[in-house]
């Protein structure tokens, strides 16, 4: 079945770049209004402070990240040797956020106050949304980690690195090798052209069978033809005196 890989990595990071910009308030709200409630002791409480701290991070980050990318074609936030750690940082701190909160909640679910009961609820939907966060981060972090390894691998090329979730021609990389490989510039997909020369034998001598010189030597031996003396002994007479 064929791929259409150009199309459908673009859209996952789409969605998750959507998904993850709300949940990033969300939890901005929930821990803003924790530390709100907790007034003056909200300093000797960790959970509020790491979630709005990861919620403001994320939203600092990936809305630039996202809309550069958009207004600037190869700009380099959007380089995914650039995005990926990021990604994987911002796992960590979702994670730590979400574990924070959680255990925060499981504490206050004990206490029998109006403080803790106010409190209970937001801190819970601060761990959901945290998690619910994390869970997409670190699932997209994979997905496009699987993709750009095997592209690495069948290109033989660093390209992948270098290029943009967007512009990155994965059809061609993933599907021809090393030579199909190439960036997408405007719709265009700029592949490297591997032509092959004709091949001739080689003909030692050359033959040229409508063109045969023929040389014929011939060596005439001068002929030299001695007279020879003709005898008539009847015509001679010969007399003794």
């Amino acid at each position: 079945m064929a791929q259409n890989l150009n199309q459908q990595i673009p859209k996952v990071r789409y969605a998750v770049f959507s998904t993850i910009m709300p949940l990033a308030g969300g939890v901005m709200a929930c821990a803003g209004y924790t530390v709100g409630r907790w007034g003056a002791a909200a300093g000797s409480v960790v959970y509020p402070g790491l979630g709005f701290a990861t919620g403001l991070l994320t939203l600092l980050t990936i809305v630039p990240m996202y809309w550069i990318g958009v207004k600037r074609t190869g700009a380099v936030t959007s380089l995914i040797v650039v995005e990926y750690p990021w990604f994987c940082l911002l796992w960590i701190l979702w994670i730590a956020s979400a574990a924070s909160a959680a255990s925060a909640a499981s504490v206050l679910d004990g206490i029998s106050n109006n403080l803790a009961e106010s409190l209970h609820p937001v801190t819970a939907a601060l761990a959901a949304l945290a998690f619910i966060g994390w869970l997409i981060i670190m699932g997209y972090s994979i997905y496009l980690a699987v993709y750009v390894v095997k592209a690495r691998l069948a290109t033989g090329s660093n390209e992948v690195w270098l290029s943009s979730v967007d512009t990155y021609d994965w059809d061609a990389a993933l599907g021809g090798g090393a030579a199909g490989k190439g960036v997408k510039t405007e719709g265009v997909v700029v592949t490297p052209v591997i032509t092959t020369a004709p091949q001739f034998p080689d003909q030692y001598p050359p033959q040229h069978p409508q063109y045969q010189p023929q040389y014929q030597h011939q060596h005439q031996q001068p002929q030299y033809q001695t007279p020879q003396p003709q005898y008539h002994p009847q015509q001679q007479a010969y007399q003794i005196a």
